[in-house]
């Protein structure tokens, strides 16, 4: 699974909305001036999906390693190098994993939440509002037809 801007770095802006949707599949959502990001549960293969879509411009692809620093009461850094751009998008970057209770900590618990490209700071995303859609998500019961 796999992600050129110089020194991209973006400020963290005031969340426009996190919200949690259930259908087929669960997921997080939440927008901002800068960026857009999706967590989605995938119960028929029991996976977990990170989407972060870069409003700015694309990310580097010439990078190895993705890592998102949560920042606050319970701070954190999660680290991959199986990440990938879904579709080809460059200003799409996503992880695939069937776990993500780190992830799903760092997003309830903290302020923020910083994307870097090796050791670039790309995005700064602001976790205010979180918490309830992370605790709805990690009870939600999609419907699935198997």
């Amino acid at each position: 699974m796999a992600l050129s801007l110089t020194f991209l770095t973006l400020l963290p802006l005031p969340a426009l909305a996190w919200e949690h949707v259930e259908g087929e599949t669960c997921n997080i959502e939440a927008s901002f001036e800068t960026a857009d990001v999706t967590v989605t549960y995938f119960p028929r293969d029991r996976a977990y999906a990170i989407f972060l879509r870069n409003k700015i411009g694309p990310y580097p692809d010439d990078r190895s390693v993705l890592s998102i620093a949560f920042v606050g009461a319970r701070p954190n850094t999660i680290r991959t190098r199986d990440f990938f751009f879904p579709d080809g998008d460059p200003s799409v970057v996503s992880v695939i994993d069937r776990g993500f209770g780190n992830v799903l900590d760092g997003l309830a618990y903290n302020d923020t939440a910083h994307l870097f490209l090796d050791d670039e700071r790309i995005l700064s995303i602001p976790l205010d509002g979180a918490t309830e859609p992370v605790a709805a998500f990690r009870t939600c019961t999609a419907k699935v037809d198997i």
